[in-house]
């Protein structure tokens, strides 16, 4: 029905949906400037609710003829808000891999060279839930902030990391 209205849509919050339906609606969508992703992961769950959408928002350089195109889903997008619940009992190892996807987003995003067909990442937020515990809240956001944390002064990316939401 959103498709058919012809509205533009700028800004998005997805709330525990599977990374196939989102990337399917955000694609019909290009235009949404403004993301949110909300909901809570384990090591059974990551893959299937964020790992796949946070690969497909992240920009591909495909070699055509010659020449480079930067493919991605969201082309628009200048703000990535993350609101996650890490649950209890979740293993490191998915933990590292939620690192890696997030920073190797947020860096490709946010220096996406000027006059690209994608938009550059300006703004990114992380916000641990409130049932986060154990290790994501001693290192998962610490290690994305240091990680990241070079990117604010070369690509003036603005970081934000709050506390557990209440």
């Amino acid at each position: 029905m959103l498709l058919r209205s012809g509205a533009i849509l700028q800004k998005l919050t997805l709330r525990d949906i599977p990374s196939r339906v989102a990337v399917s609606f955000i694609e019909s969508h290009p235009t949404i400037a403004e993301l949110t992703i909300c909901g809570s992961f384990s090591k059974h769950t990551y893959s299937g609710r964020f790992g796949a959408l946070i690969s497909c928002l992240t920009p591909v350089t495909q070699t055509h003829q010659g020449s480079n195109t930067l493919n991605v889903i969201a082309p628009s997008m200048a703000i990535l808000n993350l609101e996650l619940v890490v649950e209890q009992g979740t293993v490191p190892s998915p933990m590292l891999v939620f690192v890696e996807d997030v920073c190797a987003l947020v860096e490709n995003r946010a220096l996406t060279p000027l006059g690209s067909n994608i938009a550059r990442l300006s703004f990114v937020k992380v916000q641990p839930g409130l049932r986060s515990r154990g290790y994501s809240i001693r290192n998962i956001f610490p290690a994305i902030h240091n990680r990241l944390a070079p990117l604010q002064e070369a690509s003036g990316l603005v970081l934000k990391f709050l506390p557990p939401k209440v």
